[in-house]
């Protein structure tokens, strides 16, 4: 049985994934949120964390990362909607669902069957970008190069 809340929590930083000398290491510190005990060091260390990050550009490449990590999950949501909602794996899904439940076949090749029937149906043609959107990528593909050059110079 869990017992009664307690109000004073205590409160664990570990900052083991910076890459930089001063955040190896982890910190514990003593929070009330009712007496509000703790709360401005808290905020502090809080603060001085953060700005570690920035002067030591772990936040930067960190934020990087998150975008790239953004753009991925996004495609790859989309992906599995337009996927889901195709006709032909909305019939065959039930099915193989089915069958790979039984063990009448493996979850790979249901996967495989699945995926072709999707891909098939795909006109590539119709998914090649725009010459304006074309022309937007070479643009900031080329500003990037430019930005990077510069920076190096």
């Amino acid at each position: 049985m869990i017992g009664p809340v307690n109000s004073n929590f205590v409160l664990h930083f570990a900052c083991m994934h910076c890459s930089t000398v001063h955040c190896v290491h982890e910190q514990v510190m003593r929070v009330s949120s009712m007496t509000g005990e703790g709360l401005s060091e808290l905020w502090d260390k809080m603060k001085e964390f953060r700005t570690k990050l920035t002067l030591s550009g772990d936040l930067e490449r960190r934020r990087e990362k998150q975008y790239v990590r953004w753009m991925d999950n996004h495609i790859a949501d989309k992906l599995r909607t337009l996927f889901l909602e195709h006709p032909s794996v909305r019939r065959l899904m039930p099915k193989l669902e089915f069958l790979v439940e039984k063990g009448a076949v493996t979850p790979g090749y249901a996967a495989d069957v699945l995926l072709h029937e999707f891909s098939s149906s795909l006109r590539i043609s119709d998914k090649v970008p725009s010459s304006e959107v074309t022309r937007e990528l070479l643009e900031a593909e080329k500003q990037l190069s430019d930005d990077v050059v510069s920076e190096y110079a």
